[in-house]
């Protein structure tokens, strides 16, 4: 009878620590994109000249700064895995210093973009589709992120949203995420800088965690909203989060 309770008790806290898992999260609105560009092979933007190249006139560019000006790109034609999680998943890599992408869509590219490079800006673009992170960094060498004013529409089959690897100056604000299992991860366990980053005014909805942080990173976080959120932190040893 003991070893029966014993038995109970136990799997009920192991239950209790297991991942809820992904989650649908909220339907995204119906768009229609003013232009669809369909990505292939595999899109490395080096200069702002492979992003003219890449959206075919399509736009405005002035400096480094890409307006979209309400158009998508659909990377449905670029190679994947069955596995969506899979970190082979083709990415658009993104080198340009310096540089703004705004105002368009971004659907089922799926490796999603990946900055490898400083004072890039991600600014009122929405995420749709199945891609292994919508955004993500390199852990040393792309400081000051800022992420603005953009949607992120996850669902069953994704994780992070955001994987923010290199976490020094990253700022993200007057956000929306919903859907997969994390909305931001920020920070990685090998960085060599200690990250100063923040959240905040942003709308999180169903999806089991908030934020996973590490790299013994700190996080400001302030005027979020919470709707459906399991756990709030995921805070590694060293790392902090201010509220």
């Amino acid at each position: 009878m003991i070893k029966s309770l014993l038995s109970i008790l136990c799997a009920i806290v192991l239950s209790s620590c297991t991942s809820t898992g992904s989650k649908d999260g909220v339907k995204p609105p119906s768009f229609t994109p003013k232009y669809t560009i369909k990505l292939t092979d595999k899109p490395i933007w080096n200069s702002v000249d492979d992003v003219k190249k890449e959206i075919k006139g399509k736009g405005k560019i002035t400096g480094n700064v890409v307006d979209l000006q309400g158009g998508c790109l659909d990377g449905s034609k670029l190679k994947r895995s069955s596995n969506s999680q899979d970190e082979s998943n083709t990415p658009i890599k993104l080198k340009i210093s310096n540089f703004t992408l705004k105002n368009g869509y971004i659907t089922n590219v799926p490796g999603g973009i990946i900055v490898q490079t400083p004072n890039v800006t991600i600014e009122n673009m929405l995420f749709t589709g199945v891609s292994e992170d919508y955004l993500s960094n390199a852990k040393d060498d792309s400081y000051n992120f800022k992420i603005l004013n953009c949607e992120f529409y996850n669902n069953s089959q994704g994780d992070k949203s955001c994987q923010v690897n290199g976490a020094v100056g990253l700022m993200v604000k007057d956000c929306y995420i919903t859907g997969g299992i994390t909305a931001i991860r920020i920070g990685e366990s090998s960085s060599k800088k200690r990250g100063d980053a923040k959240v905040e005014n942003c709308v999180v909805e169903n999806v089991p965690t908030f934020l996973n942080v590490d790299g013994k990173s700190q996080v400001f976080v302030k005027n979020n909203v919470l709707k459906n959120v399991d756990k709030k932190y995921v805070i590694k040893e060293g790392s902090e989060v201010h509220e």
